[in-house]
């Protein structure tokens, strides 16, 4: 149900896209594309950080460091 759910709202994201890009102006469209992918940049660290960096009895410590590199690969 999910994935008919998503599959739904993509295609639906995309068809209100192709009717209101035209209405944006270029530079706003490079705007809202630059605040997308970095925000796009902070979803994606904080759900590595998440496993990675552990508080534990008020000190901080990390493991699975490897997975840092690998994600900036």
């Amino acid at each position: 149900m999910g994935a008919i759910v998503n599959t739904i709202a993509v295609i639906a994201g995309g068809v209100i896209g192709l009717f209101f890009s035209k209405g944006i102006k270029e530079k706003y469209q490079h705007t809202i594309m630059q605040a997308l992918g970095l925000s796009t940049i902070f979803i994606g660290l904080g759900g590595a950080l998440e496993k990675i960096l552990l508080i534990k009895q008020h000190a901080l410590s990390s493991h699975g460091s490897l997975l840092i590199a690998i994600s900036l690969v």
